[in-house]
């Protein structure tokens, strides 16, 4: 199976989809390379990035999965060997 690379970039706000973020991105950590979260206090949101290595299945379901979260904004950068 050919895999490829790709990077979530989340913003989180609203703080009630949180658990469900984190039950999604455990559910897929055989595909998770890297993970960093930032909370930004100030304006009551989190800023996240993930850095997949999967098939591209994987990678559009879960980006589906998180798009559908109230108050979460997603995009991704994929790599050029990646059809999303």
């Amino acid at each position: 199976m050919k895999t490829c690379v790709a990077l979530i970039g989340i913003i989180v706000e609203n703080y009630a989809s949180v658990d469900t973020l984190n039950d999604i991105l455990h559910e897929n950590r055989h595909a998770i390379i890297g993970r960093m979260g930032i909370p930004h206090r100030e304006k009551k949101l989190s800023i996240m990035s993930i850095v997949l290595d999967t098939d591209s299945d994987t990678a559009q379901k879960i980006v589906s999965d998180i798009t559908k979260l109230d108050g979460v904004k997603v995009d991704v950068i994929i790599s050029d060997s990646c059809t999303m």
